[in-house]
C-alpha cells in the first residue's frame, strides 16, 4: 500500500485531501493520507497527475485569438472615444488673421497689434457683420466677449488662442514695455483645452497686460524662468483674472 502511495505522491505536482485507493491484496478500499494541496482529480484506480504542462505550439490558440481581438477592439473604442471628446472630427478650423480685420471685442484692427491673439465659433451665434469666426486682436479681448456673450445666452463651441510653444517668438522694448510679437497664421492657433497660459509676467500684447498661451509645459516653464508669471491652464481663466489684466 504505502508503494502505490508512494507512486502516485511522485506523479504530482500539486495534491490535496484524503484519498481512497483500493488494496490490492484484499480488494478493499484503504485510506492513507496525501499533502494537502491545490488540486487533485481520483479515477476508479488510481490519482491522475494535475500537473500543467507546457506546450510549444505554432500560432495562436482561439483563446489567443479571441484575447486579441477583444484587445484591438478596446483600444479602438478607446481611440474613438477619444476623438469624440476631443471634437476633433467636426471642430471649424481656425483661420488666418492675416487680412485687415477688426477685433470683435474692442474694435482695435488686429493686424496692427503685438501679443497673442484668439478666434472663438459659438454653437447657434455668429459675429455681427462677417461669417464665423468671431476674432480678436488679444487673448484678454477673446476671454472677454466669451464672457459677454455667455451671459446672454451664446455657447462657445470651441475657442483658439495663438500658441507661442510653435511660434519663435520675440520680446521687444516699446515704449518702456516689454512687448511680444503677434505670430497670425491659421497654424498658430490651438484649442484652449490643449493650452496652459501665463499670466502677471508682466510682458504685454494689445490690450496691456498679455496671458500668453502655450500648448507645453516646458515651453511655458522657459518663458515663466525669463519673464515670470504664473502657469494655469487656459479653461481655467475666470471673469474676475481677466477683470484683472
Amino acid at each position: 500500500m504505502s508503494d502505490v502511495a508512494d507512486r502516485v505522491h511522485s506523479k504530482h505536482c500539486s495534491i490535496g485531501a484524503d484519498v481512497s485507493l483500493p488494496s490490492i491484496a484484499t480488494g478493499t478500499a484503504s485510506i492513507f493520507r496525501v499533502p494537502r494541496a491545490r488540486s487533485f482529480d481520483v479515477y476508479t484506480k488510481i490519482a491522475k497527475p494535475t500537473c500543467h504542462l507546457s506546450r510549444n505550439v505554432s500560432g495562436p490558440t482561439p483563446t489567443d485569438s479571441s484575447r486579441r481581438q477583444f484587445v484591438l477592439g478596446t483600444v479602438t473604442i478607446a481611440a474613438t472615444g477619444l476623438a469624440g471628446c476631443l471634437g476633433s472630427s467636426d471642430r471649424p478650423e481656425p483661420v488666418a488673421l492675416t487680412e485687415r480685420m477688426s477685433c470683435d471685442q474692442c474694435g482695435m484692427v488686429i493686424t496692427q497689434q503685438p501679443g497673442p491673439s484668439g478666434q472663438t465659433y459659438y454653437q447657434d451665434n455668429s459675429p455681427e457683420g462677417h461669417d464665423p469666426p468671431a476674432r480678436f486682436c488679444s487673448t484678454v479681448c477673446a476671454y472677454r466677449h466669451r464672457f459677454a456673450t455667455g451671459n446672454r445666452g451664446w455657447t462657445p463651441q470651441v475657442t483658439y488662442l495663438t500658441d507661442y510653444a510653435t511660434v519663435d517668438y520675440s520680446v521687444r522694448e516699446e515704449g518702456g514695455a516689454r512687448v511680444i510679437s503677434a505670430h497670425l497664421a491659421a497654424e498658430n492657433f490651438a484649442v484652449t483645452e490643449a493650452l496652459e497660459v501665463v499670466i502677471g509676467s508682466g510682458i504685454e500684447g494689445a490690450m496691456g497686460p498679455a496671458i500668453v498661451p502655450f500648448g507645453t509645459t516646458s515651453a511655458a516653464e522657459e518663458f515663466v524662468s525669463t519673464y515670470g508669471g504664473e502657469i494655469i491652464a487656459a479653461e481655467d481663466i475666470s471673469s474676475e483674472l481677466v477683470a484683472q489684466q
